[in-house]
């Protein structure tokens, strides 16, 4: 165990760093580099970028020192290596990083582009009995808001749980990637699902699809080709539904009541009392990095990992691929 961890950055944009510069004064960090600067036990020592704009933007307001060799960055041996590069180099970095046995990797979502490839890293670190921890970046596995509502799911707060409704836009892999995996976080890791489309479905960019376990329990997920963000989720409860708005940002409670214009029929209506708390960010990039960090101090897997995110790599591979074959 190190008193402090060596970091580097590869890929040097908003997730890696920049996020963090748009909010002035004290917020909870919104990049992995803002996660490592409040964590005493971590240290960024350099980073990588093909861009010779990004290398300088980020000396510049940094001080840490930016090379255009991901090869040169892996050699000054760092404890963890932020992927923040773009998707498609996933892959081949994150195999450079268990080759080289870096014993911490902080990987964004996707993990990789395709379902074989993902499973090319699971069978190199059994291969190799690699002791490399991975951490994927679907942050919502580490957000308070979140948690909130999988304990509402958990101790059947409003009832028993009947279905998830999943709105989402901006695409498949950005947005939607990040529902799906908590769909099967909320359920447990891993569960089968069957998946289903209408007749006619559009699949780019991005596809409507109900998802249904073998309890019966299902997940309907509705994109919209929009051009702002919808992130939205909600639990369909017996008695009621609990709903994560705006990306986490807003909260909504609805318990079933009488309808006073219909006696004998129900309805939902909203309460002011919201067990999931007033939403916001928090702390969830702190909470993933302390999970990698005990994950290799205690040798065990961090809660969201490789394993976990081959559930909903699984899911969108079929999509595609039934896009492709409806094309």
């Amino acid at each position: 165990m190190k008193s402090v961890y060596r970091c580097v950055l590869v890929g040097l944009g908003r997730i890696a760093w920049r996020f963090d510069l748009n909010v002035p004064g004290q917020h909870s960090p919104l990049t992995h580099f803002g996660a490592y600067a409040r964590d005493k036990r971590t240290s960024v020592v350099g980073a990588f970028s093909p861009e010779p704009k990004e290398r300088s933007d980020f000396e510049k307001s940094t001080g840490i020192p930016a090379y255009d060799s991901f090869d040169e960055l892996l050699g000054m041996r760092p404890d963890i290596v932020s992927i923040c590069s773009p998707s498609e180099l996933h892959f081949e970095q994150t195999m450079a990083c268990l080759e080289q046995n870096v014993p911490m990797v902080w990987l964004e979502k996707p993990p990789t582009m395709k379902l074989q490839n993902l499973d090319s890293l699971l069978a190199t670190r059994k291969k190799r009995e690699s002791k490399t921890k991975i951490l994927v970046n679907y942050m919502r596995r580490y957000w308070g808001v979140y948690l909130k509502l999988k304990r509402v799911f958990d101790e059947q707060r409003l009832g028993k749980p009947l279905g998830l409704n999943i709105s989402y836009s901006q695409g498949l892999e950005l947005n939607c990637s990040h529902f799906l995996d908590f769909a099967f976080f909320l359920l447990g890791d891993p569960v089968t699902f069957d998946l289903f489309f209408r007749n006619g479905q559009n699949f780019e960019p991005n596809p409507c699809f109900l998802l249904r376990s073998k309890n019966g329990f299902q997940v309907c997920v509705s994109g919209f080709d929009a051009s702002y963000h919808i992130n939205d989720i909600a639990l369909i409860c017996e008695m009621g539904r609990a709903s994560i708005l705006s990306g986490g940002l807003e909260t909504q409670i609805e318990l079933k009541s009488e309808n006073e214009l219909f006696p004998g029929f129900y309805r939902l209506t909203k309460t002011g009392d919201s067990f999931l708390g007033q939403g916001g960010f928090d702390d969830c990039f702190s909470y993933a990095l302390d999970d990698l960090i005990a994950s290799h101090e205690k040798s065990v897997e961090p809660t969201s990992n490789l394993d976990t995110a081959r559930c909903t790599q699984a899911v969108i591979e079929k999509i595609r691929d039934m896009g492709k074959e409806s094309s």
